[in-house]
């Protein structure tokens, strides 16, 4: 559902919008983490479910 070439979208199953520091989710804070260290993508279709 990525719009962006070249991108993944990581989707949250959950209640919170901007989920990265507020729903402090391995799942989600995981992905971003590593991509923004190690510029590796999550695998495409990733769904995280809360806790």
């Amino acid at each position: 559902m990525s719009r962006i070439p070249g991108s993944v979208t990581v989707r949250y199953g959950g209640p919170v919008h901007v989920v990265y520091l507020r729903a402090k989710d391995p799942c989600v804070t995981g992905s971003a983490d590593r991509y923004l260290t190690n510029l590796t993508l999550a695998p495409t279709g990733t769904l995280c479910s809360p806790r």
